[in-house]
């Protein structure tokens, strides 16, 4: 198992595209039921809706998904365009709600499309999130320790979420 930072790994396409001062790692909890059932068909929707703080001043998110401890499995890189009001049309009908999504006003779309930019890493790359588990966004200027699992354990850790 190799461990390297993610700085390390992210270093060109951060020098040449993404600045890690308007760019946001955010953590999908599997132990949320809601997350859970949205995989993975619905996991990119789920993201975008939010508040209008989760990624203000934001222009990429690093996208990750706990699965174990404080481990978390990288999804994608996406690029954020702001955000329009939340209308429930806007999702698909058979998309899994539990009634509070749409009830608070707070909540927002969040605009959004995923990037092609280290895909070769999505399911592969593993963070290790550190004590700000409890803080599900973070500034991508945090530094994690990151590591490539072997292939036992990547099959397991994709297993549990697909």
């Amino acid at each position: 198992m190799s461990e390297r930072r993610l700085s390390d790994i992210f270093a060109d396409t951060i020098i040449d595209f993404i600045n890690p001062g308007v760019t946001k790692l955010v953590r999908h909890a599997f132990s949320n039921k809601k997350v859970a059932a949205s995989l993975p068909r619905f996991f990119e929707i789920h993201q975008r809706i939010d508040t209008p703080q989760k990624y203000k001043n934001c222009e990429h998110i690093l996208s990750f998904l706990g699965i174990e401890g404080t481990k978390s499995m990288f999804l994608g890189c996406y690029e954020v365009f702001g955000y329009e009001t939340f209308q429930k049309k806007l999702l698909p009908e058979d998309f899994p709600l539990d009634g509070s999504d749409v009830t608070d006003t707070k909540i927002v779309f969040w605009k959004m499309k995923k990037v092609d930019i280290h895909n070769d890493l999505i399911c592969r790359l593993i963070i290790e999130w550190g004590k700000g588990t409890v803080a599900f966004c973070q500034n991508a200027t945090n530094e994690k320790v990151n590591y490539f699992p072997d292939d036992t354990h990547l099959e397991n850790s994709i297993n549990q979420v697909f």
